[in-house]
């Protein structure tokens, strides 16, 4: 029935015009004013004044938007409103109850450089059919998804049916850590108190179900140091 009473909400809504200059964003389940869409919106905000730029976010998220952004509750009509009206939607992740008019556009940034985990498509049976369904059905609604590499290209494919355009030009929350001059990565080290002579890993294992310390225990952290010295030098 709420599926109903939503998509009966969108179709009113869609009765008014479409604003060619609004652009709705959301992140991870509007549960964060991040990831790709928050780089996107930053950059079209330092760079073009004309677009109505709406972000959708749950209530209890603290974030601070700039001037020139609007704040949208996820659990408002005026969200059901600004998506029914809105020309183009910025998203990184898979949403429910919503519904895409002819000449809206949805660019999918997905949430993750390159997806090493597996995916919907990799494992079925792992997910019930309702999410199934739905992971298809905004698959399917995406005018481009966006990657960084071959790789990540093909398990869009794979993972997630990504049957449309995939714009393979990189990953905005990664381009500043690809473009970055020697005297940006300086002042960040010294920031975190680093020393600018060392190379750094990063190893952020993703949790399910609280199983961080089977990541943390069985990786042999001298072998991964050691491979990375003969592979690529430098001091760790």
């Amino acid at each position: 029935m709420k599926n109903k009473i939503i998509h009966l909400l969108y179709l009113f809504f869609g009765l008014f015009p479409i604003k060619k200059n609004r652009v709705v964003f959301s992140s991870f389940d509007y549960s964060l004013y991040g990831g790709n869409p928050r780089v996107i919106s930053d950059y079209m905000l330092e760079n073009n004044k004309n677009y109505e730029m709406v972000w959708v976010l749950n209530n209890d998220v603290e974030a601070k938007l700039p001037s020139g952004i609007k704040r949208i509750s996820s659990h408002s009509l005026k969200k059901i409103y600004y998506y029914a009206t809105a020309k183009v939607w910025v998203d990184s992740h898979h949403f429910y109850n919503r519904w895409k008019r002819k000449r809206q556009f949805l660019i999918q940034t997905w949430h993750a450089a390159v997806p090493l985990k597996k995916l919907e498509g990799n494992c079925p049976d792992y997910f019930s059919p309702s999410h199934i369904r739905q992971v298809y059905h905004c698959s399917q609604m995406a005018d481009y998804h966006l990657s960084n590499s071959d790789m990540a290209s093909r398990i869009l494919r794979e993972g997630v049916w990504c049957q449309g355009p995939i714009l393979q030009v990189g990953m905005p929350v990664n381009d500043m850590l690809v473009n970055m001059d020697k005297k940006q990565r300086d002042i960040i080290l010294q920031k975190l108190g680093l020393d600018n002579d060392k190379k750094y890993i990063l190893y952020a294992p993703t949790c399910r179900q609280n199983a961080c310390d089977d990541h943390l225990n069985t990786l042999d952290y001298d072998g991964v140091a050691q491979a990375f010295q003969k592979n690529w030098g430098g001091n760790l």
